[in-house]
């Protein structure tokens, strides 16, 4: 049995599948753990997502900011749709209903206890534990799935504010600012307020941000972390070992790579063409 992850997929179901043979996946004994983004911007998000409800137990997902921006266009379209997105598809598919049921029970936050990582979409925020960020992505699970206006629920979770975890003063504004950590988070400042207009790679100057796990506040953790959502990230694999954090992310969607990183030795798989 293997473990591997998955980062962005963002709709290309071929390269996807491409991948999976790549490191002969075999969901009766392997597991299958994905970064989230599972959809828009490629050019099938509605065969990507399709294949991955297949695969049944084997896989695992997160949310990721695209999966998040899904679901806020089936309830809330009115509010949310703009001509910019790739996921009509899905959104004119007889198994929506099917996608959005799977898609609302997935997590923000994964901690495999086994192989000891911690999965999410953009990292964990710095002054978190792990035990701090599996409980904020259960409680935004458990708010999302009992709430019986699932549109009022989302429009409430889509602004930046609170930016610092420190100023959170309701559950609601603790939920909201988790989802932003979990799904959005690249830089922050000293203070800790997260940043999102900066999506550069961290070897440029950036007006006093951080990237997250450079912030000298940051809870080291004993698991490593792993995350998508950076494709311009360009850090060193020196620092990733330092800084026990491993970006899945290469930019598939802008003709980079789609990659998996082996969990049992560290080994990473790549498709591109």
């Amino acid at each position: 049995m293997a473990t591997y992850i998955v980062g962005d997929i963002q709709g290309f179901k071929q390269k996807f599948l491409r991948l999976l043979k790549n490191f002969n996946f075999d969901p009766s004994k392997d597991r299958l753990f994905l970064a989230g983004d599972l959809v828009n911007r490629g050019p099938d998000s509605l065969g990507t997502i399709k294949e991955v409800m297949k695969l049944g137990p084997s896989v695992k997902s997160v949310l990721g900011n695209h999966d998040v921006y899904l679901l806020a266009l089936y309830y809330a379209p009115e509010i949310f749709d703009k001509p910019k997105h790739n996921m009509m598809d899905i959104l004119s598919s007889p198994d929506l209903s099917n996608i959005i049921a799977f898609l609302q029970k997935l997590p923000l936050a994964i901690y495999d206890k086994n192989d000891q990582f911690f999965l999410s979409h953009a990292g964990l925020y710095p002054m978190w534990t792990i035990e701090e960020g599996v409980l904020l992505s259960n409680k935004w699970l458990n708010k999302f799935t009992v709430s019986k206006n699932k549109k009022k629920f989302l429009t409430k979770m889509f602004f930046n504010h609170p930016a610092n975890w420190f100023e959170c003063k309701s559950d609601e504004e603790k939920i909201r600012f988790s989802l932003n950590a979990f799904t959005r988070m690249r830089y922050l400042d000293s203070f800790g307020e997260l940043n999102f207009s900066e999506k550069g790679p961290i070897n440029i100057p950036r007006n006093n941000l951080i990237p997250w796990f450079r912030h000298e506040k940051r809870i080291q953790t004993k698991p490593k972390v792993i995350f998508g959502h950076w494709s311009s990230l360009n850090i060193s694999k020196e620092e990733q070992s330092k800084k026990n954090v491993f970006p899945t992310d290469t930019g598939v969607v802008w003709n980079g790579t789609l990659t998996a990183l082996r969990i049992d030795d560290m080994k990473w798989f790549h498709v591109k063409d």
